[in-house]
């Protein structure tokens, strides 16, 4: 045990070491993929925002044209020179962030082409406000209506709308990623403090254990003590009364126990109770449940079981006991033991009921000397057996049936 405790050791140790190696990485991994997956969103929702400040710079020039062709305005040619410089200015660059926003091919052309209707419409209002008095300008006032009115809006919204579900994909799946790696973090962290923690949990469930098994536990003999044989007889007898089965008990008490105390100290008494509950164990069934009681007393409870059949086994005990070589300080001891028999009757419902009939027959042996067993049935009032409740039963019908036929 102690050669194998360092390497034990050893071994949790280097597992502990790599599975803090592995929530290290998980942890980077989880906040790389999170700074990305920001990184990426700010980019998309920057590209989207000059997308739609490209669409309603557009919208303003179409706005314009419209005044000039109603107004005849000359200052208003200057506004939309500037507009539409502004928008010429920009669309390259927004070209450029939706060809590289990683979103799918379609969709991305998909935009570009809804850029690329704007930047008609604006080449065609920097032109009209070129030439706003030639023979072209009111085509190209009609051709910058009809786009603003019609072709944008037709193509924009739906463009930029199935542009955005696109690249916000490869964005989800990163999330999904930073999701795993926490629930993996989450585990390794479960783990750790499972490894952590579980000695204490077993020491704990092993001082319950030991706690309760001590509760219900004679600490001289390790027979049950009293109160968890009754508890344990209990639902014996529940079992016999429900499925009609004989139950059993023998009381057993060790003779001259004082004597051996008072000969050979409390050490001697106890030598010799521990002599008798090992032989008691020994020569029983695993089916028949004992404990000891208080002193050098005991109880046997004999499972499907009749009172004759317990008085042969009574007997076998009290002459193993008898024949048991037993010796205190260097000296010879004659350990002898009385026991009562009884069984269960039909008016008995608790473990004190069974027991009182045989320890009446367990009085009866003392009174009578010692070192023999004795039946509860042959005692004067005692209530008759089963057994010779059937008998007696049978003997007056056999009797009532004689005189009918006289």
């Amino acid at each position: 045990m102690s050669s194998d405790s360092p390497f034990q050791a050893a071994k949790a140790g280097s597992t502990h070491s790599t599975v803090a190696l592995i929530m290290v990485v998980l942890a980077l991994a989880a906040g790389a993929l999170h700074y990305y997956a920001m990184q990426q969103q700010k980019a998309l929702q920057q590209t989207v925002a000059a997308a739609e400040r490209q669409y309603a710079v557009s919208q303003r020039v179409a706005m314009l044209v419209a005044q000039h062709e109603n107004t005849h305005d000359d200052g208003l040619l200057t506004s939309i020179k500037e507009a539409a410089s502004t928008a010429l200015a920009n669309h390259d660059p927004l070209v450029a962030r939706f060809a590289n926003s990683g979103a799918a091919r379609d969709e991305t052309l998909a935009a570009e082409d809804a850029l690329n209707t704007l930047r008609g419409l604006v080449d065609h209002a920097y032109s009209y406000s070129n030439d706003s008095e030639g023979q072209g300008a009111k085509d190209l006032a009609a051709d910058i209506a009809m786009t603003a009115q019609s072709k944008i809006p037709d193509q924009w919204l739906p463009a930029i709308a199935t542009y955005s579900a696109a690249a916000q994909k490869p964005i989800t799946f990163l999330g999904y990623g930073i999701f795993a790696c926490c629930g993996l973090l989450l585990l390794a962290l479960a783990f750790e403090a499972t490894a952590l923690f579980s000695p204490a949990l077993r020491h704990i469930a092993a001082q319950k254990e030991s706690i309760e098994q001590m509760s219900a536990t004679d600490m001289l003999t390790g027979l049950y003590n009293r109160m968890a044989l009754f508890k344990v007889v209990g639902m014996l007898i529940s079992g016999a009364k429900r499925h009609k089965q004989e139950l059993a008990v023998l009381a057993v008490d060790i003779d001259e126990l004082k004597k051996i105390n008072d000969g050979f100290g409390r050490a001697g008494g106890d030598a010799a109770i521990r002599a008798v509950a090992n032989i008691v164990r020994d020569t029983l069934r695993n089916s028949d449940v004992m404990g000891r009681i208080g002193g050098g007393e005991f109880a046997i409870f004999l499972p499907s079981t009749d009172e004759y059949r317990a008085s042969l086994v009574a007997e076998k005990l009290r002459v193993a006991v008898a024949d048991l070589p037993f010796s205190l300080k260097e000296k010879t001891v004659m350990l002898c033991i009385s026991i009562g028999v009884g069984d269960m009757q039909p008016q008995h419902k608790t473990p004190d009921d069974v027991l009182r009939s045989a320890s009446a027959a367990l009085t009866k042996a003392k009174d009578d000397g010692r070192n023999r067993v004795v039946l509860c049935s042959t005692l004067s009032g005692a209530q008759p057996t089963k057994a010779e409740s059937r008998a007696n039963a049978d003997a007056n019908a056999d009797n009532e049936a004689l005189q009918h036929a006289r």
